[in-house]
């Protein structure tokens, strides 16, 4: 069994204990993946066949390359009818933002002459706000309102992987940063442009998760930008870490260990986008009512918390196209050591 299948059922059992499941998700799993195996099952997934298969299926991936740019934050809004502006921000530290904008709607005639800026969570993007098509994506609502939308990608993420000098494949101290460099930094550069450009004053800020975090930490440590936010939404904010996902829980508990060892060894991107999960884990184990669905839907919900009612089934497979996005591991180690040290810890910087 391929070892990415292998991490997602120790997740699914780990979410499963956690939420106290009466069903034996685990074993029901690994049991229809061996009647795969044995052929008692004619819809026997590509991963209990052999490695021949596998190898197969992972070289036609690499094939897919070509259809990548359909899975764009740009294809995502113009083929919605909306239109997009894509613009590059340079932050006081040198990492290059790519920001969405979606200046207008095909239902509107006017704009209302206000601006919105709305800032992902952690291991997501821009791609967030408008997935869900135009008539839920927030992204699409604001701009049917009459805002003109600005969407940021945090540094790391897959549309803001770039630096002056530093080279993300190359150069650790590219990934030297935690939620709290992009509040300082990021934010407000991606803001400070916005205003620039559309000669507003002010704009309405929605963060979610990280997004929120940050953006305390932007207000905390400068205080100016304060009065360039005429009113903010915060969704489901992290500022205080008593009731943070399990998976943040059980990191926690070993952060001062793991952020050394990941330091050690070298291991400073985490979970950044590729074929594998696009096509492998977004076609094949994510698929809806196949038998290892279960083993997508428990691993999301071990980052971001069991809400099956919130779950949109039928949108997982295209969701895995854009997410996760990447990041650094120490925004990870950032919020286990707010955790284990302290939980209201959350504003100081990683040690």
């Amino acid at each position: 069994m391929h070892f990415c299948t292998k991490f997602l059922i120790v997740i699914t059992a780990f979410c499963s204990y956690s939420m106290e499941l009466k069903q034996p998700i685990v074993s029901y799993i690994l049991n229809k993946i061996n009647n795969s195996e044995e052929g008692t099952n004619s819809r026997a997934d590509p991963l209990s066949k052999n490695v021949e298969g596998l190898e197969k299926l992972l070289s036609e991936t690499e094939a897919l390359n070509q259809t990548e740019k359909i899975y764009t934050v740009e294809h995502l809004v113009k083929s919605n009818g909306y239109p997009i502006e894509t613009h590059y921000v340079t932050t006081g530290d040198g990492y290059i933002l790519r920001v969405h904008r979606i200046p207008s709607s095909p239902k509107m005639n006017a704009s209302n002459g206000k601006v919105a800026f709305l800032q992902h969570g952690i291991l997501c993007s821009a791609a967030d706000w408008v997935i869900t098509g135009s008539e839920k994506g927030l992204g699409f609502l604001l701009a049917d309102a009459g805002y003109d939308v600005w969407m940021g990608n945090a540094r790391g993420n897959t549309w803001s992987r770039n630096h002056t000098t530093l080279n993300p494949d190359k150069d650790a101290k590219f990934w030297k940063f935690s939620f709290h460099e992009i509040g300082l930094y990021d934010i407000p550069a991606m803001i400070d442009y916005a205003l620039e450009k559309t000669g507003a004053s002010s704009v309405y800020y929605v963060g979610h998760s990280q997004g929120t975090t940050a953006y305390y930490v932007m207000l905390s440590e400068l205080p100016a930008y304060n009065s360039k936010i005429k009113m903010a939404a915060n969704l489901a904010p992290i500022a205080f870490l008593n009731h943070m996902s399990p998976l943040f829980q059980i990191m926690s508990l070993f952060e001062p260990m793991g952020n050394f060892l990941a330091n050690l060894i070298g291991i400073n991107e985490f979970m950044p986008t590729s074929n594998f999960f696009k096509y492998l884990i977004g076609n094949k184990i994510c698929a809806e009512d196949s038998v290892t669905e279960y083993l997508c839907t428990n691993a999301l919900f071990a980052f971001c918390g069991f809400d099956y009612a919130q779950l949109n089934k039928t949108l997982l497979l295209f969701i895995i196209k854009y997410t996760p996005a990447g990041g650094s591991t120490r925004q990870f180690f950032h919020y286990g050591q707010a955790i284990h040290s302290d939980k209201t810890n959350i504003l100081s910087d990683l040690d």
